[in-house]
């Protein structure tokens, strides 16, 4: 006797291809990302160090959302726009 409680509990063929179309599915989907995130790392690419003004910034924007109390990361879509407008126009006027 197994766990079910009969001699072999199987699943029906049409679950199996099912599960088995979904799995091909998500290795194609995500095929498609690494390839996009090869075409990113390909050797004639790079990606150039932050610079004081892009640190700068990020402190600034840290401190943009700890004075609204807005959680980017959870924010909405109007929470969000709204922070990086408050950024942007404050940290120009501070540079100026």
């Amino acid at each position: 006797m197994d766990f079910y409680g009969g001699a072999g509990w199987t699943l029906p063929l049409e679950y199996d291809m099912m599960l088995l179309s979904y799995f091909k599915e998500v290795i194609e989907m995500l095929q498609e990302k690494y390839a996009k995130l090869d075409d990113l790392a390909a050797p004639d690419r790079y990606v150039a160090p932050a610079t004081e003004e892009d640190l700068a910034y990020i402190a600034h924007f840290r401190q943009v959302c700890r004075r609204y109390n807005i959680n980017f990361s959870s924010a909405d879509p109007d929470e969000r726009d709204f922070v990086m407008r408050m950024a942007e126009k404050s940290f120009l006027s501070k540079r100026a």
